[in-house]
């Protein structure tokens, strides 16, 4: 994606719920395209419109040409401020997605921290 990709007016003024109720979920996943060194807007506002998510365990990453910027640390701090436990935290440029790699840490990290939240060994 470029940085003046034509998508960019519609991530800007998304519509997101007011309220994600998150009351009956176990795990939390949030991704998010990297926009200027931050997370896209309407991820911003899906998080601010979450309840329900105190003690909830949350894996985030994001997807960037480069670098991620304060992307990470961004979201980490929104979700944390909802009460929410950031069980992990992934990045990945162009690079690493062709690769793989890191994709595959992101979805064992996801599997095992399911596991886990459910009370059962990994």
């Amino acid at each position: 994606m470029g940085r003046h990709s034509p998508g960019m007016d519609v991530r800007e003024s998304g519509t997101v719920p007011e309220q994600i109720d998150l009351a009956g979920s176990d795990l939390v996943v949030i991704g998010t395209p990297v926009w200027g060194g931050k997370p896209v807007p309407a991820i911003k506002k899906a998080v601010a419109g979450f309840s329900g998510c105190a003690g909830k365990p949350v894996v985030i990453f994001a997807t960037c040409g480069d670098k991620p910027g304060t992307t990470l640390a961004d979201l980490a701090q929104d979700v944390t401020a909802k009460g929410m436990v950031v069980a992990g935290q992934f990045s990945f440029n162009k690079k690493e997605i062709a690769e793989g790699t890191g994709v595959t840490a992101l979805i064992e990290k996801v599997r095992n921290t399911k596991i886990s939240a459910e009370g059962t060994q990994p």
